[in-house]
């Protein structure tokens, strides 16, 4: 019997591969090359590979899978959910006569060199591919420097969009090269030390295959817990008529500041536990944004099959907001899609249960309901108000549409009067690729359904402003209707970015009885993108008859904003 003298670990070979010098990889020989040369080496367009011809490849060079699975399978039946190879991954495909691409979902294994993939984030790398474009684009697992615009097999998309093609798939990806060279070198170390025991040599395997899916590829074990955030903050003047300008750091100038856990864990029979902590910060102050609450912005655990859906329970937002947000453009501090469309401003609900349909023929269905919305101190009593939120969105390559209705149901503490809250919203978006337009319509009726916006106690009214339902004119039976449009530009090195709204209410102010007159927000942008997680803009904004903490107010100001700043994603 041989000695054995060195202990093979993956990590030790991560350490001293060469993998991203060697060019027999295609993710190597790939990554300096111009996107028109990737194309035209692979054959390929970007409206996608015709069916046929993709069919060819697949029979020719095999499916996406690794040498890995098929060790694995001889030790656990699970393996081909563990490693997420029939999970569905979006990508255009051609008819024979069309020169029209068509969206679909094929499986990780069916994918080939040569198709389009699009990539949004949760979804995982299902082949070493090379970038076409993305926006705020970032993954998990980083490729080395030596190897620019591409991303690895079993990496997970953890912030922003982008569209790529595959170069490499199964044995021909970074991941399966090392997999198998990996294998292959525990297998050599002492062949006849396994071969005297058969159940220890599964036992070994078992155990190398299982170092190799933690570290190899943790997103296709399913079973990782991972620290993420955004750290926004620049400089802003900002006038208010009939006060001072005001001038220094600016907190989420481009979006909110925030870290986070996630984390997720592979069950038997398809199922997968997960959950998400969530906190919000001021990096301009190092503090809390919520100071009685740690993570304000989610706390929740979840339960979800691809096929029969998802459950969430905890402090997590509503499916209006959820869905209603998507159709955002610019979500400048202060005057984003929120601004005026409160159902689909940032604003969470505790003590939620929530479930996600699975997606058919890219439509979804949602449904969330809030045991206590109004953090009254009677759990499940008819103190609390209650809240409800539904929704529908459709999803199909660069169109979204969405439609949803949220209903906050009056308790007797907190929130008070005969009327129910109530918002729907309209949508959707359509990307040309040449430009990105987004338009939406909001009826908001008896107050702001979220609570996110101003109190406000008015004329003769004796009763104290609901908190967060907005002024009293309004929760007593008032309705506004709002409208907006927005507009993403590619321009230069990066993107111009412009969005207005409008809302219109229908009351009369008791204090100056004079008619509530129509808001308006509008904001013009441009963002320039770094790298994957770091990005600089700069936007003027601007409001008429608009108030940043109570949305609507009688006195009509007017507000104007110019700033600069810095986002970085990690």
């Amino acid at each position: 019997m041989k000695k054995i003298t060195q202990q093979l670990r993956y990590g030790d070979i991560a350490k001293t591969s060469t993998f991203h010098n060697d060019s027999r990889l295609p993710i190597v020989h790939y990554a300096w090359h111009s996107l028109n040369a990737v194309l035209h080496e692979l054959k390929a367009d970007l409206n996608g590979l015709v069916q046929a011809d993709a069919l060819q490849r697949l029979t020719r060079n095999g499916p996406n899978k690794i040498a890995l699975d098929k060790l694995i399978r001889r030790v656990d039946k699970h393996t081909d959910r563990q490693l997420s190879l029939q999970q569905p991954a979006v990508m255009r495909r051609r008819a024979t006569l069309s020169a029209f691409p068509i969206e679909r979902e094929v499986t990780i294994r069916s994918l080939v060199a040569g198709d389009i993939i699009t990539l949004k984030s949760g979804d995982l790398i299902p082949a070493d591919i090379r970038l076409i474009d993305s926006d705020s684009f970032l993954v998990d697992q980083p490729a080395p420097d030596t190897l620019p615009n591409v991303c690895l097999m079993g990496a997970q998309v953890i912030n922003g969009t982008a569209t790529a093609v595959v170069v490499g798939t199964g044995p021909s990806t970074c991941l399966g090269s090392e997999a198998e060279d990996a294998i292959a070198a525990m297998l050599a170390v002492s062949a006849d030390y396994f071969s005297l025991l058969r159940p220890a040599r599964r036992v070994a395997t078992a155990i190398v295959c299982s170092g190799l899916l933690l570290n190899a590829a943790p997103a296709q074990a399913q079973e990782r817990v991972s620290l993420y955030g955004t750290v926004d903050t620049g400089i802003g003047w900002t006038r208010v008529s009939g006060g001072d300008h005001l001038i220094g750091t600016l907190s989420g100038g481009q979006t909110d500041s925030l870290w986070g856990l996630r984390g997720s864990e592979a069950l038997a029979n398809g199922f997968t536990a997960s959950f998400t902590l969530e906190s919000g910060f001021d990096p301009s102050t190092g503090s809390l944004e919520d100071e009685d609450r740690l993570f304000n912005y989610a706390a929740w655990i979840g339960i979800g099959h691809d096929e029969l859906g998802e459950f969430r329970l905890g402090r997590q937002h509503p499916i209006g907001q959820r869905f209603g947000d998507e159709l955002e453009i610019a979500s400048w501090a202060d005057f984003g899609l929120g601004a005026l469309f409160k159902a689909s401003d940032n604003y969470q609900l505790s003590n939620t249960i929530s479930y996600l349909t699975p997606k058919l023929s890219g439509l979804q269905a949602g449904l969330s309901y809030s045991f206590n919305a109004n953090e009254g101190e009677h759990f499940q009593t008819s103190h609390n108000a209650r809240a409800l939120s539904a929704g529908l969105r459709y999803e199909d390559g660069p169109l979204y549409a969405t439609l949803t209705y949220d209903r906050m149901l009056p308790g007797r503490d907190g929130v008070r009067g005969s009327y129910s809250a109530q918002a729907w919203q309209l949508g959707a978006s359509y990307d040309f690729e040449v430009i990105k337009l987004a338009a939406g319509w909001s009826r908001q009726s008896n107050g702001f359904v979220g609570l996110n916006g101003g109190d406000t106690t008015t004329g003769d009214f004796s009763e104290v402003g609901i908190s967060g339902a907005g002024p009293m004119e309004f929760v007593q039976g008032g309705r506004v209707d709002a409208w907006f449009l927005g507009a993403s530009l590619p321009l230069g090195p990066g993107r111009a970015l412009a969005q207005w709204s409008i809302a219109s209410p229908d009351w009369t102010w008791c204090s100056t009885g004079e008619r509530a007159k129509k808001v308006q927000t509008y904001s013009l942008g441009y963002v320039y993108e770094l790298s994957p997680r770091t990005s600089v803009y700069t936007f003027a904004a601007g409001g008429r008859n608009f108030s940043m903490g109570d949305t609507f107010a009688a006195d009509n100001p007017t507000v104007n904003r110019i700033a600069a700043g810095l986002t970085h994603h990690f």
